[in-house]
């Protein structure tokens, strides 16, 4: 059967909701289920953002390397936003949009987030942000759940393994419940990126703070998801891979003027 994108206003409003309470005085980042960000460079030269999203250029990150990013996996750009089977049938998931406070984008939160043409498409402006509260004004993210179960559960045997289906309607799981493989990130990115950061944020389970990687430029992308760190805050705990459930892009917030982008991921792989 052809599954739906289900997910419901409700959940994507309390994560952003989440993602705004857990304030941090050096990050712009949000969460669409909870949470900041954190980071290092890949990809290209490094260079990152002062107060983790206000200015570039005075804060760097981990360089990474670049590559190209081969065929990439059909699978993760489904033509109705929900990942049915990626990586060898263990990624289920579904893409999603979430922002700040007076942040505009397109596809908009808790509208269906599809592919066309192979690739996931996301424009926007994000917004100042004022007083210095990058939780409130954290940016705008686009990205997708990892093991994430859809609303409608009907017949779930059909399209699912059968011991996913005792889970609950649009709940969260981690790599390690779905036996999912986590150790590099690649894909293609075409069109404008933000002045400020584009980052690949990993949400771990349970933590507010994302360890993230820095998209440097346009092209192919490849990175090493062990190098993702809290760039902001060198105190921060280490990721842990094993309890990621979701993989966000986010585009990152500054207190100098708003940020327009507009690009587009294709051949994206998870290995």
């Amino acid at each position: 059967m052809t599954l739906r994108l289900t997910l419901s206003l409700g959940v994507l409003a309390i994560g952003a909701a989440s993602a705004a309470m857990a304030a941090c005085s050096d990050d712009s980042s949000g969460d669409g289920a909870v949470g900041l960000g954190g980071g290092a460079a890949v990809g290209g030269n490094g260079g990152g953002t002062a107060m983790g999203g206000s200015d570039p250029g005075s804060l760097g990150g981990n360089q990474g390397s670049g590559g190209g990013t081969g065929t990439g996996d059909p699978a993760m750009m489904p033509a109705d936003g929900y990942i049915q089977g990626g990586q060898d049938g263990a990624i289920w998931g579904a893409w999603y949009t979430f922002g700040g406070l007076d942040s505009v984008f397109t596809p908009a939160e808790g509208e269906e987030v599809p592919a066309t043409g192979g690739q996931i498409c996301f424009s926007g402006t994000v917004a100042q942000v004022i007083g210095g509260d990058f939780g409130t004004y954290y940016g705008a993210v686009v990205g997708f759940d990892l093991c994430g179960m859809p609303g409608d559960m009907e017949n779930c045997e059909q399209w699912m393994p059968p011991e996913y289906c005792s889970w609950a309607p649009e709940s969260k799981h981690t790599v390690t419940e779905c036996g999912i493989s986590l150790q590099t990130i690649s894909f293609d990115i075409t069109g404008t990126l933000p002045d400020t950061e584009l980052r690949v944020q990993f949400k771990e389970q349970g933590r507010e703070e994302n360890a993230y990687l820095i998209v440097a430029g346009t092209g192919s992308f490849s990175g090493n998801v062990a190098d993702a760190t809290v760039a902001y805050d060198a105190s921060a705990a280490e990721l842990d891979p094993t309890v990621v459930e979701a993989v966000h892009f986010q585009v990152a917030s500054k207190e100098s003027g708003t940020t327009e982008f507009n690009f587009c991921i294709s051949n994206l792989q998870i290995l």
